[in-house]
């Protein structure tokens, strides 16, 4: 359905990198964001000069190209940071990214602009690092047909929530900070992919919509149980605006039973697409572990 590719660097330097303490990827997306410009401005080898800042703005701050009505005001980006630090003087980070469909494209663009940024220096300090590049592969993005249940872990803060009707007819939108039910994170899951495929597959086309209400209540039908974890508290502050965003989300592990054979399709991109507001700084990264399998 939608080609994910899945590249890695490792990021080392003399000195700490002072990044954000609960999510470093929020201060390497900054830094990306300065480093692509220079590229794009720099090397005009890449591009010609009328595609620079229309490339910038598809990769950092896209805006809708369809006339379709998307889940969120603030269109998906075609790709998502996640990592952590490899050392316990935090000299060496490994830094994840995953691009989605047509972004699979910019690779080489993503090359530069991590390679810059890491010369160019991270963190509070301007840390100046090395960036190697020792990943480049498609991600496996199957899943099996026979799963009796399945443990996800929220190893970044997952910002979902769920809309409920009130008594007087008012719309509340309730956070699951202290855990996250199937129901609401396959809704979630489902809404995100769709998007993602809308703007960046190769067809410019989501979900199959027919199918896709009757999978969300069938959804219900899972079981859900918090095996650890609750609300973790963190915040972003920008160095640009100084402006302070609450990152608060569910951080744990979350087991689920029941048949996942109608799901299987879509489970399959939980870890590579992250889920949840705040997802291109680095929030909803999940992993999924198969714990038992029909015989």
């Amino acid at each position: 359905m939608l080609n994910v590719r899945k590249i890695r660097y490792e990021i080392s330097s003399r000195m700490p990198m002072l990044l954000h303490m609960d999510i470093p990827t929020i201060t390497m997306r900054g830094a990306f964001g300065y480093s692509l410009a220079q590229i794009l401005e720099s090397d005009r080898t890449i591009l010609s000069p009328e595609k620079r800042s229309l490339l910038f703005r598809d990769i950092f701050k896209p805006r809708s190209q369809t006339t379709e009505k998307l889940h969120n005001a603030d269109p998906a980006r075609p790709y998502v940071m996640r990592g952590s630090f490899t050392r316990p003087d935090n000299k060496s980070f490994m830094l994840e990214i995953c691009l989605f469909g047509e972004a699979v494209k910019t690779e080489p663009i993503f090359d530069k602009a991590v390679e810059n940024m890491a010369r160019m220096g991270l963190g509070a300090k301007n840390t100046a690092c090395r960036a190697v590049k020792i990943v480049s592969e498609e991600a496996d993005t199957r899943f099996p047909d026979n799963v009796q249940r399945i443990m996800v872990e929220f190893i970044t803060p997952a910002r979902l929530s769920k809309s409920v009707r009130l008594d007087d007819g008012s719309i509340k939108k309730i956070w699951m900070n202290d855990s996250v039910p199937f129901p609401t994170l396959f809704a979630r899951l489902v809404n995100r992919l769709d998007e993602i495929m809308r703007l960046y597959s190769p067809e410019r086309k989501g979900l199959p919509e027919d199918c896709l209400e009757d999978l969300k209540k069938k959804s219900f039908e899972i079981d859900s149980e918090k095996i650890e974890g609750g609300c973790f508290k963190t915040r972003r502050i920008s160095g640009r605006t100084e402006e302070k965003l609450k990152l608060d989300g569910f951080v744990g592990k979350m087991l689920y039973s029941g048949d996942f054979s109608m799901f299987a399709y879509i489970l399959g991109y939980l870890p590579w697409v992250h889920v949840g507001k705040a997802a291109a700084l680095g929030c909803g990264w999940t992993t999924i572990e198969c714990v038992m399998v029909k015989e």
